[in-house]
């Protein structure tokens, strides 16, 4: 019965965008992995009893060599010598396969099709992709899913693996089908350093993926802190937008106060709108997170933005109804007209909110007494006419009251 096998991928992925672009290693330039010889999958080999993907046993592999056995076999899952090396982290089971003539570094492994470089990368193995590269290993290949080793060195958080590989001239310009750039990578698993050497590098910093999101809204969702500095310290816009808003109401939603501070530190837009028209401050209301507020507005959020009408304060109403009572003290503002504290009474009172609606007038009569008193008082008649003319006028009464009493 024939052995099915697996097959190579011939993959020629284009380095920096451009073909004609000149590898650092000319050797590595002319290797076509599309010659690759397939590996056979041999799952009933005894070898695989000392060689998983959990384990490697060296002196297995030393005998089954000294044996003639085939080193061009995968087992039942499709992985081969090579790469379980590399997975292992096994750096002398690595040297003896690179020494046997039939071995292929560029064969793939596994369901996800991946290259023994890509599994060096992906943990972190600094000399084992030292080694592969050496040996002509494909540094662009891209698995199954649309990764390179380069992008797979992000997901080990391996400053010293994404280092090498860049200078090594791994293809910067990477995007797998879901649109994700390596800087997205980056962000994703919180690699902060590598962010600041993929900027290094000048890749994108605010290239969207297929959800609309770029890496410093990624950041800014998973409240990873110090990639959303590195982000802002390499000039990502803080009023990027999302699909439904801009970075700051994606922080608030999230509700990621540090995120918060550091969009409105970097000059973003603290009364921009939603494609809901709904301003930062309103959603920081609705989600009765009153630290945000407070912070919102002594940073000049407005609570009466957008002023679809005058001195209209919607979030003061939607607190009013939800009895946020400490939240209505921060919201009423002096542009803020009396009907809509009036308003937002009769709302508390609706939803039987009845210390919200106390407070509420007690605010508005202070208000009015305030006004009152502010009020410029009417002047006299004296003040009017000054003191003299006034005098004279009284006494010309006086006299015409004289006359029609002696008549």
């Amino acid at each position: 019965m024939e052995r099915p096998v697996l097959s190579s991928s011939p993959i020629t992925t284009k380095r920096n965008g451009d073909e004609s672009t000149e590898s650092p290693n000319p050797k590595r330039q002319a290797l076509d992995t599309s010659i690759s010889n397939p590996l056979t999958i041999d799952p009933d080999a005894t070898i695989w009893k000392s060689i998983t993907l959990d384990a490697f046993d060296v002196k297995a592999l030393y005998k089954y060599i000294r044996s003639k056995g085939s080193l061009n076999i995968a087992n039942n899952d499709g992985y081969g010598f090579l790469y379980l090396a590399a997975r292992n982290e096994s750096m002398e089971a690595l040297r003896i396969l690179l020494l046997q003539p039939m071995i292929d570094v560029n064969q793939v492994h596994g369901p996800d099709r991946e290259l023994p470089l890509h599994a060096a990368a992906g943990a972190g193995l600094i000399d084992a992709t030292e080694l592969l590269l050496e040996h002509e290993s494909n540094i662009n290949a891209r698995d199954a899913l649309g990764h390179t080793p380069l992008t797979n060195s992000l997901f080990s958080r391996s400053l010293g693996c994404l280092q090498l590989l860049i200078k090594a001239g791994a293809s910067l310009d990477i995007e797998d089908p879901k649109g994700s750039t390596l800087l997205h990578f980056a962000a994703i698993n919180n690699f902060a350093e590598g962010v600041e050497e993929l900027l290094r590098h000048e890749v994108s910093v605010d290239a969207k993926n297929n959800r609309g999101l770029s890496p410093l809204a990624i950041a800014i969702g998973m409240g990873y802190m110090d990639v959303v500095r590195k982000l802002i310290e390499g000039k990502a816009d803080v009023n990027g937008m999302t699909r439904f808003g801009t970075l700051l109401h994606h922080a608030v939603l999230w509700n990621r106060i540090d995120a918060v501070h550091a969009l409105v530190n970097h000059g973003c837009n603290v009364n921009t709108l939603n494609v809901m028209e709904e301003t930062p401050l309103l959603l920081a209301v609705q989600q009765r997170k009153i630290d945000m507020v407070r912070y919102l507005i002594q940073n000049g959020a407005d609570p009466c933005h957008p002023e679809t009408e005058p001195g209209l304060n919607v979030p003061l109403l939607y607190a009013a109804n939800h009895g946020y009572t400490e939240m209505c003290d921060l919201l009423i503002t002096d542009a803020t007209k009396d009907y809509v504290i009036q308003q937002a009474i009769r709302m508390s009172e609706r939803t039987s909110q009845t210390h919200t609606a106390q407070f509420l007038q007690t605010k508005l009569n202070e208000r009015i007494e305030k006004e009152k008193a502010e009020e410029p008082i009417a002047p006299s008649s004296s003040e009017i006419l000054g003191e003299s003319d006034f005098n004279a006028l009284i006494n010309t009464f006086s006299d015409d009251e004289e006359q029609n009493n002696n008549s």
